[in-house]
C-alpha cells in the first residue's frame, strides 16, 4: 500500500511540475498562482479580431498617407 501511495505522489509531482513548465506560472492551473492581478491580465488581453482590425486600420492610414505624399509632388 505504501509503494502505491509513493508512486501516486511522484506522478502527481511530475504532473504539477510539467504544468508549471509548459504553461508557466501565469498560466498553470488556470492562473491560480499568477502574480499578476486580474485587472492587469484582462487589460493586457486583446482579442485576435481586435488586433487584426488595428493592423488593417494602421495599414489603410499608411497607404492614404503615402498616396497624399505622391499626389502632392
Amino acid at each position: 500500500m505504501g509503494s502505491v501511495l509513493r508512486i501516486a505522489f511522484i506522478v502527481g509531482l511530475v504532473w504539477v511540475g510539467m504544468e508549471f513548465y509548459v504553461e508557466g506560472v501565469d498560466g498553470a492551473f488556470g492562473g491560480v498562482f499568477s502574480s499578476r492581478k486580474e485587472a492587469e491580465a484582462a487589460s493586457a488581453f486583446v482579442s485576435t479580431p481586435k488586433r487584426v482590425e488595428e493592423r488593417v486600420n494602421r495599414s489603410i492610414e499608411l497607404g492614404e498617407e503615402r498616396t497624399r505624399k505622391l499626389l502632392d509632388r
